[in-house]
């Protein structure tokens, strides 16, 4: 089964417009291309596009401080619309300030840079939370994210991954008798490596799937779906102290779920009352 994507999709799980991911076909970034899928269709592999992201974020060789690539820098300026991020105002000098300090990263993520005035990057520079605050604003701004889903999140969390929310924080989900794991959406973008956007409703981006069919949250596995009958094979008849069935979604094809969260039915040793 495939879980090739197109590039809006790659888009939304990047939180990077589509002619940047354009230009990480074309001019790579540290060294890495994005690669299309190999057939050639035009699509992605959802699995390149998470590892890519993944790259992103990974530290540059050397300790020197390096520059980020022009069409970043290009990114950058576009994602400010021009101006200074922080104060707005159109100056004639610019510098790329770095979210997590480059002595701490030294990443060039587009996720960890801002476009900023000398004044602003001089004055501003060293208070990493504000400026997280800012990049979030910016990347409102241009309609990337939506600030009202923003939750703080684990380094090894991916999108795709069935999520729950407790005090702005997400964690993976399993199914589970405590209620308070169940899934209360997916993860559909990380915006840096703690920081990540939930959906909660609509169609989602996961890849294997059988067209058709009902997911039900994993038991067994954090963060991942089981097909509703693989599901009541492996442990309907097998669980007398059992999880609770969760059906979170229908998959519409082979890469794409629809997200309906809410139906809950508990498993009883009784393998028929699965069945009614």
């Amino acid at each position: 089964m495939s879980d090739l994507i197109n590039i809006h999709e790659a888009s939304i799980l990047l939180s990077l417009p589509e002619f940047l991911i354009r230009d990480f076909i074309s001019y790579g970034f540290n060294k890495r291309k994005l690669a299309f899928d190999p057939s050639f269709t035009g699509k992605f592999s959802r699995t390149e596009i998470i590892e890519f992201q993944k790259y992103l974020e990974e530290p540059w060789d050397g300790s020197d401080r390096i520059h980020p690539p022009s069409h970043v820098e290009r990114y950058l300026k576009y994602e400010a619309q021009g101006k200074c991020a922080f104060c707005g105002i159109n100056k004639p000098n610019y510098e790329y300030a770095h979210i997590r300090s480059w002595s701490k990263s030294r990443c060039n993520s587009p996720h960890n840079l801002l476009y900023f005035c000398l004044d602003c990057h001089t004055t501003h520079g060293n208070d990493e939370k504000l400026l997280q605050g800012i990049k979030e604003e910016c990347l409102r701004r241009i309609q990337l994210i939506d600030l009202s889903y923003i939750y703080e999140c684990d380094n090894d969390l991916n999108p795709g991954d069935a999520v729950y929310a407790l005090n702005g924080q997400t964690y993976q989900a399993i199914a589970s008798n405590n209620h308070g794991e169940l899934t209360t959406g997916f993860l559909s973008t990380k915006i840096s490596p703690n920081r990540c956007l939930i959906q909660r409703h609509g169609v989602i981006s996961i890849g294997n799937l059988i067209p058709g069919s009902d997911y039900c949250l994993s038991p067994y596995e954090r963060g991942k779906v089981i097909q509703k009958e693989q599901f009541i094979k492996d442990y309907g008849l097998k669980l007398i102290k059992h999880p609770t069935f969760q059906v979170i979604g229908r998959a519409e094809s082979e890469s794409h779920l629809v997200i309906r969260i809410g139906s809950f039915i508990e498993l009883h040793e009784n393998y028929s009352e699965i069945n009614k």
